[in-house]
């Protein structure tokens, strides 16, 4: 039962899927043996993980290039307890939509293959969506660089608020996407909804109980003034209403 859900066809953001691309898989069993224990009990704002510096689209639609960057530096940060900030830009760059934005599919693709390089090298922080497009500053040394931090496989997690805190608590960073209408990211606490009219990209970094409910905690990319100091949290109500969409 467990590999005829997993091996179903993919669709994206949901079920326990690979990204679309067939020679990309996991076994079933690597994911469920990477679980680990979730102890849910209620943290206060400033206890929770961060990865500093909070980053500023500065009102572009990059916000889903911000994601993978902060996700890949999250995996180096596992990997040599070193987190480094990463290029938004030459993810963005790479795969934006002519009306701006960019899916979450092609992001987490140039992630995966191409990684992101340095911010210091290719400088992303408080540019517009003209500027976050413009790949013409990028030299190969950028490109060589930015595979330093490829990502490799990734996976598509059940949208479900145990499962995807399972995978937070090993310290792995979680790339989220949500729905919402006006007003919905007007402060830390969102409120998403299925239909709703925008998107937006955040980080998964942490997990609390808020007000006694189960809670994911994310880092945000407008900066450290939103919210609580630049992160929010999707409650399980809000995370089982429809409007959050995809967890990598």
């Amino acid at each position: 039962n467990i590999f005829k859900r997993f091996f179903k066809k993919p669709v994206h953001g949901t079920g326990w899927n690979i990204d679309p691309y067939d020679d990309r898989r996991y076994e079933a069993e690597e994911i469920y043996g990477s679980f680990g224990a979730v102890n849910w009990v209620e943290k206060t704002p400033d206890t929770w993980k961060r990865f500093l510096p909070i980053r500023y689209q500065d009102g572009s639609s990059s916000c889903v290039g911000y994601v993978v960057s902060i996700v890949l530096g999250g995996e180096n940060w596992l990997e040599e307890e070193k987190f480094v900030t990463l290029s938004p830009r030459s993810i963005y760059g790479k795969g934006y939509e002519p009306g701006g934005g960019m899916s979450y599919a092609k992001a987490l693709k140039l992630g995966s293959d191409n990684g992101a390089s340095l911010e210091v090298l290719l400088p992303s922080e408080g540019k517009g969506e003209n500027e976050m497009r413009d790949l013409s500053d990028e030299k190969e040394s950028d490109r060589i660089v930015a595979k330093t931090y490829r990502g490799g496989k990734f996976v598509y997690l059940p949208l479900d608020i145990d499962a995807i805190a399972s995978f937070i608590v090993q310290g792995k960073t979680v790339a989220f996407g949500t729905r919402f209408n006006s007003g919905g990211f007007s402060k830390g606490e969102v409120i998403l909804a299925k239909e709703g009219k925008y998107g937006h990209g955040v980080a998964g970094i942490d997990f609390t109980l808020w007000k006694g409910e189960k809670a994911l905690v994310f880092q945000n990319s407008w900066g450290g003034d939103w919210g609580f100091n630049g992160l929010g949290v999707i409650t399980e109500t809000q995370l089982k209403g429809g409007g959050f969409v995809v967890a990598a």
